[in-house]
C-alpha cells in the first residue's frame, strides 16, 4: 500500500466506566475524548471464544472498536485495560503501543496489521492535490424486497435487511469472490482489509463508540462466475457460489446471505450483521459509479481498484456504503431528493444536494466534494452530516447524553414463587429474568430491537439499601438475563421484595417488579446485649416484624460452670414487639455471666435466638449512705438519716413482669399499680449496727421508701435482747440489693 498524508488515527471511546464517570459530572456519554490504543493479537479467538471475551471486556469498561475475528483487536485503552485483558489471559506481550512495528504474528491478521501500521505511523508531509475526482460512490440504495422483483433471484417474501441502527455490535463478513480469471494477490487481499478496517473505525469513531465491529475475513471465496463482468442485477450468481462454497445450500443467494448474517450474528453476540462482498476488478461494467448496497443490508459490494479513485481511497467509499447498510439515503445529486424518510427514527433526508440551502458536506455526499488530502485524513475531515446521524439513529435529541434509539428501560419479571407463609427466609433463592424494551420502530422494521443490555438486577427487601442479584450465567452481558437472588433472615411478618434492572445506559425500570410474602418466625434484630449497671444485669433484645404471641425465655450460667438456670420469662402477648429489657438483679460484682435466649413461636416450638457474655460492674451510685447521726445523750439513741438513691430500671414505658429475683421489661405495654410496676420508684434499705469486733448488735430491719428520698431511723442504744449497749464506737451497714455501705457511729452514755 502506497504511502499517504494520514494524520495518526486518534481513536476515541465512550468506555462504560468512562461514560458513567461523565454522566455523573454532566458529559454526554457520547462525548469524544482522546485515549491511548493498543493491539492485541489473539489468533485462533473466534466465535463464542471471541464473544465471550468482547463481552467480559466490556463489562469492565474496556470498549472494542474493531475485532478480527482470529486475528486480534484493536482496544482503545482504558484504566482498567491490563486488568481486563490479563482476566481474558489476553497477556502484555500481545500488546503493542501506538507508533509501534507490528510484525505478522497470525497468517490471519495481514489486513488488521497493514491498517495498524499505515494509519498510526507519523505523516509525511505532501503538496495539497489539485484533482477533484468526478466520481459518483455508489448506484444508490434501497430496500432488498424493493429489488427482487426485478432480479432473476425471486427469494421472497420478506426483507432481508436487518441493520437497524449505528449502534451496538455489527459483524461484518468479508467475501472476496474468486473467478476463474480474476485471481487475488495477497498483496491486494492485504489492502482491501486494511482500507475496510479503516472505515469500519470511522463509523465506531463517529458513532462515539457505540457502533463496535467483528470482521469475519473469508478471504479469497471461488466462483465459477466472473464478479467484474456481472451487472448488480446478476450479483447473485457469484454471490450464490461463494456461499455454497462456505457451506450454505444453494436455494437462493439472498437466504443463503442472510443464513450466513445470522448464524455469524449468533455465534459472535452480535445485535447486526452483513456481508461485505469485495470484487477483484477496478470498474463495475458499463458504469461510473464505485459501490453500491442494500438499505439495512444482507449486503455491500465494492471494487478492489475503486474505478478513477484507486484503492487507496477505498476505505472513503466503503464508508460511504456502510451509511446505506445503517439505513441512511443517498445526499449527492441525482441520487436523492427530499421526499421520504429513513432509518429507525423517520428522519427526511434533508442534507440532499437538491433540498433548500443550507447544505453540509457529509459522508454520503459526492467524492467531488472532498480532496484527496481530506479523503487521506478522513478520521478529521469528513463527517456524517446532523440528518445522516438522524438517518443511522446516532442522534441525542434532548441532550442528556444517550442516543434516542438507546433511550431505553428495562422490565423485569419473577418466575418463582414464593409460598404465602415461609417458616423462615434466610437462603431462600428467588428467580427473575430481566429484558431490556427497545425504543418503537417505525412499521417497516418490523420487531424493535434493542443493543442495551442488563447491567445488573439490584432487590430491596422492605426497603432496605439496594443487593445485587446474580446472573445465571455469571455476568450480565445480554439484553435478557435470568438471575438469582437469595432472601436474608427477616423478622416475622408481611415482607416486600422489591427488583430493579438497569441497562448499559444506567436507566433503571420505571416500575420495579414487587412481590409480597409473609414469614412465621421471630429473628433479633441486633445482637442480644447485657449492660451492667447498679449492681445488676439488664439484658436487652430487640426483634423484627411480628412475633405472634411469643415467649421469651431468658437463661445464665456463671461463666465456666455448665450448670444453667431459668431466669424468667417474658410473653410477647402478641402484635409487634421490638424491644425488650430483663433485669437481673441476682449478680455478683466482678463475675462473668452468660445468658441465652430463647423463643417459644406458636405453632412452631423452641428456637435459640443469641447468647451474650458480659462481667456484672461495682454497684454505682451507692445503694445509701446514713446523710447524718444525731446522737441524743437525754434519750441515749442515736437518730440516723438515710437517702435512698436512684436504682437501676428502664425507661418511664417499661413495665415490669416480675419474676423470682429477677424482672423483665417491655416498651409497648400500660403502667400497673403498686410493687409491680417499674415505674413505682421504691427500694427497700436495710440497717444493721455492728460493734468494732464485727458481732451484730441490732438489725433495725428493712425499711421500704421512694427513691431519691431521704428517711429517719433510730438506734436506742440496745442490743437485741433489749440490754443498755456500753457507750463506744459502733458501725451502720446500710444495705440494698447486693450492695451496701457502713457509717460509724458513736454512742454516748
Amino acid at each position: 500500500m502506497s504511502a499517504r498524508n494520514r494524520h495518526p488515527l486518534v481513536l476515541l471511546a465512550a468506555l462504560l466506566a468512562v461514560a458513567s464517570h461523565a454522566h455523573a459530572a454532566g458529559t454526554p456519554y457520547h462525548d469524544l475524548a482522546p485515549e491511548r490504543n493498543a493491539i492485541a493479537l489473539t489468533p485462533g479467538l473466534e466465535n463464542e471464544d471471541l464473544a465471550a471475551v468482547l463481552d467480559r471486556l466490556e463489562a469492565r469498561g474496556v470498549t472494542v472498536p474493531v475485532a478480527v475475528s482470529g486475528a486480534g483487536l484493536i482496544l482503545v485503552d482504558s484504566p482498567g485495560l491490563d486488568e481486563a485483558l490479563a482476566s481474558q489471559g489476553i497477556g502484555p506481550a500481545l500488546r503493542e503501543p501506538v507508533g509501534a512495528t507490528l510484525r505478522a504474528a497470525h497468517s490471519r491478521a495481514g489486513g488488521l496489521l497493514a491498517w495498524w501500521n499505515e494509519g498510526f505511523r507519523a505523516p509525511e508531509p505532501q503538496p495539497e492535490p489539485s484533482l477533484r475526482v468526478e466520481a459518483e460512490i455508489c448506484a444508490g440504495a434501497r430496500a432488498l424486497k424493493d429489488v427482487l422483483p426485478a432480479t432473476p433471484f425471486r427469494c421472497g417474501p420478506g426483507d432481508y435487511g436487518t441493520v437497524h441502527f449505528a449502534a451496538g455490535r455489527c459483524i461484518v463478513n468479508v467475501i472476496l469472490p474468486e473467478g476463474p480469471q480474476s485471481p487475488w494477490n495477497g498483496s491486494d487481499v492485504t489492502t482491501v482489509e486494511s482500507e475496510n478496517l479503516r472505515a469500519l473505525n470511522w463509523w465506531s469513531l463517529k458513532s462515539s463508540r457505540a457502533l463496535s465491529f467483528v470482521v469475519i475475513n473469508y478471504g479469497p471465496v471461488p466462483t465459477d462466475e466472473e464478479p467484474a463482468q456481472l451487472s448488480s442485477a446478476q450479483e447473485g450468481l457469484y454471490i450464490e457460489d461463494c456461499l455454497a462454497n462456505l457451506g450454505y445450500a444453494p436455494v437462493c443467494p439472498y437466504t443463503q446471505v442472510a443464513e450466513l448474517n445470522t448464524d455469524t450474528r449468533d455465534r459472535n453476540g452480535g445485535h447486526w450483521a452483513y456481508a461485505q462482498f469485495i470484487l477483484n476488478a477496478d470498474f463495475f461494467p458499463n458504469g461510473s459509479f464505485l459501490a453500491y448496497a442494500y438499505l439495512g443490508g444482507p449486503v455491500t459490494v465494492a471494487l478492489r481498484g475503486n474505478a478513477s479513485l484507486g484503492p487507496q481511497y477505498l476505505d472513503r467509499v466503503i464508508a460511504h456504503e456502510v451509511g446505506h447498510i445503517f439505513q441512511v439515503a443517498d445526499e449527492y445529486q441525482g441520487g436523492c431528493s427530499c421526499g421520504g424518510t429513513y432509518g429507525y427514527l423517520d428522519e427526511p433526508n434533508l442534507n440532499c444536494v437538491t433540498c433548500p440551502p443550507p447544505t453540509e458536506r457529509c459522508i454520503m455526499r459526492s467524492a467531488s466534494e472532498y480532496s484527496l488530502s481530506e479523503m487521506d485524513n478522513m478520521e478529521q475531515a469528513i463527517h456524517p452530516c446532523e440528518h445522516t446521524k438522524k438517518m443511522a439513529g446516532i442522534w441525542d435529541s434532548d441532550g442528556d447524553g444517550i442516543w434516542d434509539v438507546r433511550e431505553t428501560y428495562p422490565s423485569s419479571l419473577f418466575t418463582s414463587t414464593l409460598p404465602e407463609t415461609l417458616d423462615a427466609s434466610l437462603n431462600v433463592r428467588v428467580t427473575g429474568t430481566s429484558w431490556d424494551v427497545p425504543f418503537p420502530a417505525p412499521a417497516r422494521f418490523g420487531t424493535p430491537v434493542t443493543v442495551n443490555r442488563i447491567a445488573k438486577v439490584e432487590y430491596r427487601v422492605d426497603g432496605s439499601p439496594p443487593a445485587q442479584a446474580m446472573a445465571a450465567d455469571g455476568l450480565f452481558t445480554e439484553e435478557s438475563e435470568d438471575w438469582i437472588l437469595s432472601l436474608p433472615e427477616l423478622g416475622g411478618g408481611p415482607h416486600l421484595l422489591s427488583v430493579t434492572a438497569f441497562n448499559t445506559v444506567f436507566h433503571g425500570e420505571q416500575t420495579p417488579e414487587q412481590i409480597s410474602f409473609f414469614v412465621h418466625d421471630v429473628k433479633l434484630r441486633e445482637d442480644l446485649f447485657a449492660d451492667p449497671e447498679n449492681g445488676a444485669m439488664a439484658v436487652t433484645w430487640r426483634t423484627d416484624g411480628e412475633d405472634f404471641g411469643s415467649t421469651y425465655s431468658l437463661f445464665r450460667r456463671v461463666a465456666g460452670e455448665a450448670s444453667e438456670a431459668l431466669l424468667g420469662t417474658v410473653p410477647s402477648q402478641g402484635g409487634r414487639n421490638d424491644r425488650f429489657v430483663f433485669w437481673d438483679r441476682e449478680v455478683r460484682a466482678g463475675r462473668e455471666y452468660v445468658y441465652r435466649l430463647e423463643v417459644d413461636i406458636p405453632g412452631k416450638g423452641r428456637k435459640e435466638l443469641g447468647l451474650v457474655r458480659q462481667e456484672a460492674g461495682l454497684a454505682n451510685p451507692p445503694p445509701g449512705r446514713i446523710a447524718a447521726v444525731a446522737p441524743n445523750p437525754s434519750r441515749g439513741e442515736i437518730l440516723l438519716s438515710v437517702s435512698v438513691p436512684r436504682g437501676p430500671k428502664a425507661g418511664v414505658d417499661d413495665v415490669l413482669i416480675p419474676g423470682e429475683g429477677a424482672s423483665g421489661f417491655r416498651d409497648d405495654e400500660p403502667q400497673t399499680p403498686g410493687g409491680v410496676s417499674a415505674g413505682t420508684p421504691w427500694r427497700d434499705v436495710r440497717i444493721v449496727i455492728y460493734d468494732v469486733r464485727g458481732r451484730i448488735v441490732r438489725d433495725l430491719g428493712t425499711f421500704r421508701h421512694q427513691e431519691t428520698t431521704r428517711f429517719n431511723a433510730a438506734w436506742d442504744g440496745r442490743y437485741r435482747d433489749g440490754s443498755p449497749a456500753p457507750a463506744g464506737v459502733y458501725f451502720a451497714r446500710i444495705g440494698l440489693d447486693y450492695t451496701h455501705s457502713i457509717e460509724k457511729l458513736v454512742l454516748i452514755r
